[in-house]
C-alpha cells in the first residue's frame, strides 16, 4: 500500500511538472487583427508581386508580436516571411518578433520563390508585459507588383480601419 501511494504521488507530481513546463513558453495575446488579401508571386526575373505588413507600436512599452500567414489552402506559410527594422533584417521564418516602444517593424512576404504563387491572410497578435494595455499597434498592408525594372502597382490599406488594436 505504501509503494502504491508513493507511485500515485510521484505520478501526480510528474503530471503537474509536465503541464507547467508545456505552458511556460506559450504566447498569450492581448490583442489581434486579421489581414486579408496577402499575395506572393514570382514568375521570373523581375516579374513579381508581394505583400508587406507594416506595424507600429504606439505604446511606451515593448510589445511582442506574432504574425501567422495562411495560404489559399489554409497551410501555414509563415516560414516564408522576413521581419525588418528599416532595412535591417531582424527575424526570419518564425513570425515572432519584438517591437520596441514607439517603433515600427515590417513583416515582408517576398515574391522571390521560383514559380511560387500564394494568396491568403494573416493573423497579427501581440502581447506586452504590462497586461493592462488594451491597444498597442496600428498598421497597414502594402502590395507591390513589378514587371521588368518598374513597379507597376503599389497599393496600401489600413489594418483594422486605421484604428489601434
Amino acid at each position: 500500500m505504501k509503494s502504491l501511494m508513493k507511485a500515485c504521488v510521484l505520478s501526480v507530481a510528474m503530471l503537474v511538472l509536465m503541464c507547467g513546463a508545456a505552458g511556460a513558453d506559450d504566447f498569450h495575446p492581448q490583442g489581434s487583427a486579421l489581414v486579408s488579401g496577402l499575395f506572393q508571386y514570382y514568375a521570373g526575373d523581375k516579374v513579381l508581386s508581394n505583400s508587406m505588413i507594416v506595424l507600429s507600436n504606439i505604446t511606451s512599452d515593448d510589445v511582442q508580436c506574432k504574425v501567422t500567414v495562411y495560404d489559399q489552402n489554409g497551410s501555414d506559410i509563415t516560414t516564408l516571411g522576413l521581419v525588418y527594422a528599416a532595412n535591417s533584417l531582424i527575424s526570419t521564418g518564425t513570425g515572432l518578433f519584438d517591437i520596441p516602444a514607439h517603433s515600427t517593424r515590417r513583416f515582408y512576404l517576398p515574391g522571390n520563390a521560383p514559380k511560387k504563387f500564394n494568396v491568403g491572410y494573416a493573423i497579427i497578435e501581440w502581447s506586452a508585459t504590462d497586461t493592462t494595455i488594451r491597444k498597442a499597434l496600428i498598421g497597414s498592408v502594402l502590395h507591390n507588383r513589378q514587371n521588368g525594372n518598374n513597379s507597376i502597382g503599389i497599393s496600401d490599406k489600413d489594418i483594422n480601419g486605421g484604428q489601434p488594436f
